[in-house]
């Protein structure tokens, strides 16, 4: 979850993307290893499948709540569903696997990658820009952690 400020969003955003790719990697390599893919995984496979259409149908519940009326600021419901065909094929490419959705008319796709990649560094040099990591840490309390209780 994140810190609730912007910046611990961002870093959040991007910690899921790395483990996303990371993870998928490590689901190639073990197919690779056995000479084989994951769509070839008659057991697998289709629950991958399953998988993707449950967090389609979970997703597009989500901006039905969220959206009162037919747009959010100037974005139209469908038009923020087919962002989330959009993402749900990517994975699926990770995998290498083929899209399993027709994604049309998506016209905030440039903005949500580029808000999903650009990555603020951390600042060294000015004070609270450590960000969401920074905390009031002390040798101290570190050790106090490890202290039974008893």
């Amino acid at each position: 979850m994140g810190t609730g400020d912007a910046v611990g969003e961002s870093n959040d955003l991007l910690k899921f993307l790395l483990h996303g790719q990371v993870s998928a990697e490590i689901i190639n390599t073990y197919y690779n290893e056995l000479g084989t893919t994951l769509r070839d995984d008659a057991e697998r496979y289709p629950k991958v499948l399953e998988a993707v259409e449950a967090a389609y149908e979970h997703e597009c519940r989500i901006i039905d709540l969220a959206i009162i009326g037919d747009e959010l600021n100037g974005v139209t419901k469908d038009q923020y569903k087919q962002y989330v065909k959009h993402r749900l094929n990517i994975y699926l490419n990770r995998l290498r696997l083929p899209a399993r959705f027709k994604v049309t008319d998506c016209p905030i796709v440039d903005w949500f990658e580029k808000n999903t990649y650009a990555y603020k560094v951390i600042d060294f040099f000015t004070a609270g820009m450590g960000m969401e990591y920074e905390t009031s840490y002390n040798d101290r309390g570190f050790s106090a952690a490890w202290r039974s209780s008893e």
